[in-house]
């Protein structure tokens, strides 16, 4: 279904418990299978599958995901070599600007869920570089006539 747009997408590893055994390798051949290796960004919860992931090939896109309570979180990303952090909508306002700190680390920012136009704007504003949405017509009908 994706192939033929020419969408990126991100593929959410969802290995907290149990933990799948061999599902990044696994992950990695079907995207390959699909021609879409430069179209794709990685992302779970657990950052050891994230790690696992870069072991695999440092050059994929990872994105390690986050929900709530961390302090520093684009330096911890960056030190464990993701390109992206992946925060919940409302880690945009903690202190510490962590939009700001990705953006000087060289880091994207992959917020979500944002489905409001109210949070699309905030995003904007704060210069996040992708958001993830469940409605995604609506988010980029708004973006263009923004």
């Amino acid at each position: 279904l994706i192939n033929p747009t020419g969408l990126t997408i991100d593929i959410e590893l969802k290995t907290s418990y149990p933990f799948y055994e061999g599902i990044e390798e696994k992950t990695l051949a079907l995207v390959k299978e699909f021609a879409m290796e430069d179209r794709i960004n990685y992302s779970s919860f657990n950052h050891y599958t994230c790690l696992h992931l870069l072991e695999l090939d440092p050059s994929l896109d990872v994105g390690f995901l986050y929900f709530d309570g961390t302090i520093d979180f684009p330096a911890y990303a960056k030190a464990h070599g993701a390109k992206a952090i992946n925060p919940a909508y409302f880690n945009l306002f903690v202190p510490g600007e962590p939009m700001a700190a990705a953006k000087r680390l060289g880091l994207r920012s992959n917020v979500w869920v944002v489905d409001e136009e109210e949070d699309v704007e905030a995003c904007i504003r704060l210069g996040v570089t992708t958001v993830i949405t469940n409605d995604p017509a609506r988010v980029l009908k708004y973006y263009k006539e923004r």
